[in-house]
């Protein structure tokens, strides 16, 4: 998309005023959703970004910007972009967000300073060609007669809200007499997918986009791969697919909803646990018979890789800290046992190396499916266990959080928040169990989580998600979602498939910070049936 702006002459929201010339203005501004920085510089800052190791040169994560200058005559007719250059402004829960002026520090050849970012909301300015990075030891300068430049936006962590978000952009540049300032707007959408065995609206996948009417919408895949069983596994990719396990076969799902069928790991085809996207773009299948990795970025040379060096057996679930730790738990012969390695994954192989036993045990103790996450915070492993029939969550190698109130029958996705609170979703048998249960205390001890008004969520849970957002250094929000089969509050007793919970930043006993019930239990409807496991999935576009 081409725009041809006009002059626009104002008090600026960086509180400059720029005079307006009469020196000819004609600067064009072009969009390119879907292209990225990988597409004319391959690998660009990949040591500080490592999602850009293997992005191709098109996903739905990116957008381009490329800057023309189509001015003529004779005085003054070359531009640059100037002071504060580049900046976003965007609103999130009724709350205006005004980013910081965007530089590509790297490019620039300087560190980040104060009021400067290179990311926002997750979004990351990628500037090769110093286009809008206004200080450092080069700057752009676009001459007369068709001078340009390109710049590249790129979604590089999933950190924003589940919404779309119209982002305006708006860019101060001189042509040294006058001063003036472009503006543009593109759409940062953040959609929740969610796979099961739906009889409505579509029979396996569907998505909500945080509409006010909490409704999800079906994804009409292409009639060529159709699911013929239900979505068991999700997981997003790195590089912006998205991937469903069905049973039979592994999917990808892209942005324009097409199912491509990959490779089989293997004949017969092995069951699956557990499916991972690492940070480099690579996708992790836990099976019955090892660990498994594939190459999306590799084309036609894409298949899947055992991965070697002590990984065998029953692997139930698996986790991915850094770029290249994994953590996984498998089961066999009555021995399960929790181990990390570091892993190395290239077009002749995948290993594991330096083998790391963190826990076993020999008396009937089984891992669950899925529950398996590293906290950041508290700096431990939590995984979810099964033992004489009873079920729980274990923080660390051996921390036994008891419950309180409730037994968990724990045996889905576990999460854990920005300041350590551990979440974990109960598969009750009947719909008078607790569906959610936490440590919003810190302490070791899982309590049902309640809302505001002091109802709790009940019902069959298969996992949880929780979405961290935080919009200044003083105020943080988050979303807890709990998803499954028959969930239902007292306070709003209709059910559904997805319930979520409001939070927002609180102090506990200790004066520590934690997450706190901001709002009662609501549902997320649209469609009928199980849901079996979600992803937070981002990508741009011009509307």
């Amino acid at each position: 998309m081409k725009l041809k702006l006009s002059v626009v002459c104002s008090l600026l929201m960086t509180f400059f005023l720029f005079g307006c010339g009469s020196t000819p203005n004609d600067i064009v501004i072009s969009s390119a959703p879907g292209v990225c920085v990988n597409s004319k510089y391959p690998s660009y800052e990949s040591g500080s970004f490592p999602i850009n190791t293997n992005m191709p040169e098109s996903s739905p994560y990116c957008m381009a910007y490329t800057i023309t200058n189509n001015n003529s005559g004779e005085n003054s007719n070359n531009i640059q972009v100037y002071h504060t250059g580049l900046q976003l402004t965007y609103s999130v829960e009724s709350l205006a967000v005004s980013s910081p002026t965007l530089w590509d520090f790297g490019a620039a050849g300087f560190t980040p300073g104060s009021g400067y970012a290179q990311t926002v909301g997750g979004l990351t300015l990628f500037d090769p060609e110093n286009c809008v990075t206004t200080y450092g030891r080069y700057v752009n300068t676009l001459n007369k007669n068709g001078g340009q430049c390109t710049f590249y936006l790129q979604v590089t962590t999933e950190s924003m809200p589940i919404g779309n978000y119209p982002v305006n952009l708006s860019i101060n540049y001189t042509n040294g007499n006058d001063n003036y300032y472009l503006t543009d707007s593109f759409h940062y959408h953040v959609d929740m997918i969610a796979g099961g065995n739906f009889t409505a609206p579509d029979k396996y996948l569907a998505k909500y986009n945080g509409n006010s009417n909490n409704i999800a919408s079906p994804i009409f895949v292409n009639a060529l791969n159709p699911l013929t069983e239900s979505v068991q596994l999700l997981a997003r990719g790195a590089i912006g697919n998205i991937y469903a396990y069905a049973g039979e076969s592994i999917y990808s799902l892209g942005a324009e909803s097409k199912l491509v069928a990959l490779p089989v790991i293997s004949n017969p085809m092995p069951v699956i646990n557990q499916l991972k996207g690492d940070k480099l773009g690579n996708i992790f299948a836990a099976t019955g018979n090892g660990i498994y990795v594939y190459r999306p970025y590799a084309g036609n040379n894409s298949s899947w890789m055992q991965l070697t060096g002590g990984v065998s057996g029953n692997v139930v679930s698996m986790h991915i800290e850094s770029t290249n730790v994994l953590y996984y738990s498998s089961n066999q012969s009555n021995l399960s046992q929790i181990e990390s390695c570091v892993y190395s994954v290239s077009s002749s192989g995948a290993s594991c190396a330096g083998l790391n036993v963190i826990f076993e045990s020999a008396n009937g103790w089984v891992a669950n499916n899925q529950a398996l996450v590293y906290n950041s915070y508290g700096k431990s492993l939590l995984f979810g266990a099964t033992q004489n029939n009873l079920s729980n969550v274990y923080s660390g190698s051996s921390t036994y959080l008891a419950d309180s109130g409730g037994v968990i029958n724990q045996n889905g996705a576990l999460g854990a928040d920005a300041f350590g609170t551990i979440y974990a979703a109960s598969l009750g048998s009947v719909v008078t169990d607790y569906a959610a249960f936490s440590n919003v205390l810190l302490a070791n001890m899982m309590s049902p989580v309640k809302d505001e008004s002091g109802g709790y969520l009940y019902g069959k849970a298969h996992g949880t998600n929780v979405r961290n957002f935080v919009y200044s250094s003083s105020v943080a929000y988050m979303n807890l979602f709990v998803y499954g089969d028959l969930l239902y509050s007292i306070l709003n007793p209709g059910g559904g498939y997805i319930a979520y919970l409001p939070m927002i930043i609180g102090t506990n006993s200790s004066s520590s910070n934690i997450f706190i019930a901001n709002n009662v239990w609501s549902y997320i409807g649209g469609f009928n049936g199980s849901v079996n496991d979600v992803v937070v999935y981002s990508y741009l576009s011009n509307n």
